[in-house]
């Protein structure tokens, strides 16, 4: 695995996006990134493993970037800010069909959202969602798995875990991205013989172990139950006896079944007279419910006669003068022409407007004027020369009579007319009552044909009942037979099959003891590896006189020898310093041994099993704990050993470390910091570099 690149958004003290592309020259392995103390160093390397497995062991603040923090908290209820930190690299892979070696180049991405849910509490972080992209040769990015942390057992999650598992077990994730301070303690990890069968591919081989112990265990009890011991004899005599029951039983319900049979065509004709029963119950429910309508009529009948007399006294004279008063005033407005005059107005008032010679008004009237001779023709037009003011006076009284009588008239009319439909239903009730009463049966005889459908029900039901115990109990019998004839036809098989499991179980035996030879010798040989070259890789870093004695379980010891003993050695923070980047180192030049080992032919076929690939160093003060005449040693070890370091330093350090690293740096950076809660990166080149320094 080659890190081509890092991009970190929000992470800490990397406030926005800021990116590393890291050197992966084959002769310029090296990335150096300058930094001082609480310079966002350690977070750097930190967020590797956040990336990977959600791994969050600040001891203080959150991964929020603080500024950022407080630039969300002045938003609005429900704003937030991503963390984010991608990944970009690159795989060697095996190719099933080919089994070439081929490359792959992926980007693992974790982002974290902080949501602003209250006024004055913290940002809220949300669940981290990881998500993995392969990147195809012309560029193109293909997702291939999303997640989040809710729910750590889900299909999408597991498959994630294993991807990047393949890649680097978290195990031994401290062993290639680790911190000076904690490189002290690595040889004490727990679960580091798990991970480093896992990294020099053993586990594949340990997994084909335990399934061939548990197949041989399950073997073993499969045998064991198949032996004991099987009474044929008692079987049979078992078969006999249960067939025997079946037969009884059958014969009972043969019998059974005849009664039913006959019980049912019983119950089917005393329904059909008690059809008539309910029939008949039926009619007199109907009845009451007539007789209950019918009464109700009557009652609203004496109601609504006595309001008509009520109405009927009140105006009895408008009631019988209505009819004549709107004949005489249709025969008046048919003849309008002949009662024309004016109202209120006769001969004797206009005579005495012309006597005076002056109208009511005050106008002056002279013999012979216009007005004098229009007076004269009205003359002619009031009464009694004519009657049309009278009859206009006797028109506007009946309109106002007509009107005064027409509700009166209207309501006694409507009421006549209840009344009329009140006495129509009570005569149809009357009527469909006597019907009915016709059609019904004595009493008698529906309690009669009632008590005949009961007692013919209750038989039937009785029977139906007795009908399923016997099946039941027949079916059971027949499991029972059906149980035994099989234990039989079991028991005769036995044998073959007892010859064909012990078969299995020799076999697997047989293989399993090929693979412990096997497996031991290949464990026993990269131990011996692992140990030979952190013996040696410790000679090159130290000039004491230590042994170095790697245990079954991969854990380092370091011995001083006085004479021909050996005593555990006190070791400081500088020693255990050595210790562990000689065994760091050892790993990775034990993994491309394997890598060389797998592309050689093995009787012809390839030996997957054994397969790794090379992994980077990603190191933040390395050397806080040794001193200077170590430094150069340790640099140039990991250089020569490692496929790809990134080195996250200070000035100081890589002072010393320059003598043996310089010529193989491809890519520095510094990190500037700008606050105790913003770092700023800056790319140098190697001349920049230099006066940096």
């Amino acid at each position: 695995m080659l890190i081509k690149s890092i991009e970190l958004e929000n992470f800490r003290q990397y406030k926005n996006k800021v990116r590393f592309d890291f050197s992966c020259s084959k002769d310029k392995n090296v990335t150096v990134i300058l930094g001082e103390n609480t310079g966002g160093k350690t977070t750097l390397v930190r967020a590797f493993k956040w990336c990977f497995y959600n791994a969050n062991d600040f001891k203080k603040q959150g991964i929020l970037n603080l500024e950022k923090s407080e630039e969300l908290m002045n938003k609005s209820i429900g704003s937030f800010i991503n963390v984010a930190v991608s990944i970009e690299l690159e795989t060697t892979k095996i190719d099933e069909e080919s089994h070439e070696l081929i490359k792959r180049t992926y980007i693992i991405s974790r982002k974290q959202r902080f949501e602003k849910t209250k006024t004055k509490s913290d940002p809220v972080a949300k669940a981290t969602i990881i998500e993995i992209w392969e990147t195809s040769e012309d560029g193109y990015n293909k997702k291939l798995y999303s997640a989040d942390e809710t729910d750590r057992s889900s299909k999408k999650h597991k498959e994630i875990t294993r991807f990047i598992t393949e890649i680097l077990p978290e195990e031994l994730a401290d062993y290639f991205f680790f911190w000076g301070e904690r490189i002290e303690n690595l040889s004490d990890k727990k679960n580091i013989n798990k991970a480093v069968k896992d990294f020099l591919g053993l586990s594949t081989i340990d997994y084909t172990k335990e399934y061939l112990e548990y197949a041989i265990k399950d073997l073993n009890k499969d045998i064991s139950y198949k032996t004991k011991d099987v009474n044929l004899q008692k079987i049979n005599r078992e078969i006999e006896e249960t067939a025997k029951r079946i037969q009884d039983c059958q014969k009972v319900l043969d019998i059974n079944q005849v009664e039913e049979n006959k019980y049912s065509l019983r119950v089917q004709e005393a329904s059909k007279e008690y059809y008539k029963v309910e029939n008949n119950e039926k009619m007199q429910e109907k009845i009451n419910s007539l007789k209950e309508r019918e009464n109700h009529a009557n009652e609203s009948l004496k109601v609504e006669k006595k309001n008509f007399i009520k109405y009927f006294n009140q105006d009895y004279i408008g009631y019988y003068s209505m009819p004549f008063i709107n004949e005489a005033k249709n025969i008046l407005d048919n003849n309008q022409d002949e009662i024309s005059g004016w109202v209120h107005i006769d001969v004797n008032a206009i005579e005495e407007i012309l006597k005076k010679g002056e109208c009511i008004c005050g106008a002056k009237i002279h013999n012979g004027s216009e007005a004098y001779k229009h007076l004269l023709g009205q003359k002619r037009l009031v009464a009694p020369n004519v009657i049309g003011g009278v009859s206009a006076v006797l028109i506007s009284k009946m309109d106002t009579a007509s009107r005064n009588y027409k509700r009166y008239y209207e309501n006694l009319v409507q009421s006549e007319k209840r009344i009329a439909d009140y006495e129509e239903q009570i005569s149809d009730f009357e009527k469909e009552i006597a019907e009915l009463q016709e059609k019904q049966i004595d009493p008698e005889i529906l309690a009669q044909r009632k008590m005949k459908l009961r007692e013919a029900e209750q038989i039937y039901k009785e029977l139906q009942r007795k009908g399923l115990r016997l099946e039941e109990e027949i079916k059971k019998y027949s499991i029972d037979k059906q149980k035994r004839e099989q234990e039989q036809s079991n028991a005769q098989k036995m044998a073959i099959l007892q010859n064909k499991q012990r078969m299995k179980l020799a076999y697997a035996k047989a293989v399993l003891e090929n693979i412990n030879a096997d497996y031991e010798g290949r464990e026993k040989e990269i131990r011996s590896k692992m140990q030979e070259y952190t013996q040696e890789y410790f000679n090159q870093m130290y000039s004491g006189d230590r042994d170095i004695v790697i245990g079954s379980s991969f854990k380092i010891v370091l011995y001083n020898s006085i004479g021909s003993k050996r005593i555990i050695a006190e070791t400081s923070p500088g020693l255990e310093t050595v210790k562990n980047f000689a065994f760091i180192a050892a790993l990775v030049q034990v993994a491309k041994e394997r890598i060389i080992e797998y592309r050689k032919k093995k009787n012809g076929e390839y030996d997957d099993a054994l397969f790794t690939e090379p992994y980077p160093l990603v190191l933040d003060a390395p050397f806080s704990q040794a001193d200077e005449k170590h430094v150069p040693a340790i640099s140039g070890l990991i250089s020569n050993i490692a496929e790809q370091i990134i080195l996250v330093v200070m000035k100081k350090d890589w002072q010393f470390a320059k003598t043996s690293l310089g010529d193989k740096v491809g890519k520095f950076y510094v990190l500037e910091k700008i606050t105790e809660t913003h770092t700023q990166v800056r790319e140098l080149t190697a001349e920049e570099m230099e006066r940096e320094l």
